[in-house]
């Protein structure tokens, strides 16, 4: 018992008490792609090469991705896209006293929809890291922060173009 890790030295004096390790305690712990409801480790099934788990489980724990298509990510893809047009439509289309202003509205759409995004991501890092996923979490954070130094670039060059706009006189 010098080892600290537990009561047991080994499998065998776990075994041999009844305490023998499931699935279940795995998935009360979150760990995907581990089944609910598996029987206990049988000894016996392992040593015929098996793996000593019930196999005729089928039920699969949920890893907590969800659907790819979601009201936020659809919203975000819209604004994207519809900033990005705005800007495009506005450099390369109007040539008109109209464009600035064009430009400027396409910058503010893509800014506070990067703003979303980055407390969306931010959210998610969260949950990502009370589950216990450390590397979801990091790159959720790094995304997120990504679009909130985005959303500040758009919004700035927007106050920017705004402002010289507005103090140009017009003829």
């Amino acid at each position: 018992m010098g080892s600290g890790r537990g009561r047991y030295d080994d499998w065998g004096d776990a075994l041999a008490e009844g305490n023998a390790p499931t699935r279940s305690r795995a998935v009360a712990y979150g760990h995907p792609g581990d089944r609910e409801g598996a029987e206990p480790y049988d000894a016996e099934d392992a040593e015929d090469g098996d793996d000593g788990y019930d196999d005729d489980v089928t039920e699969t724990v949920d890893a907590g991705g969800g659907s790819i298509v979601t009201p936020l990510r659809v919203l975000a893809l819209v604004g994207l896209l519809a900033g990005a047009g705005l800007v495009a439509y506005g450099i390369f289309v109007d040539r008109s006293a109209t464009q600035v202003p064009i430009f400027v509205a396409g910058l503010v759409v893509a800014g506070v929809t990067f703003i979303v995004m980055a407390l969306a991501s931010a959210r998610a890092a969260v949950a990502a890291a009370r589950q216990r996923r450390s590397g979801r979490s990091f790159f959720l954070a790094l995304f997120g922060g990504g679009c909130a130094m985005a959303a500040a670039g758009c919004l700035a060059a927007a106050a920017v173009l705004a402002l010289v706009y507005g103090s140009t006189p017009s003829a």
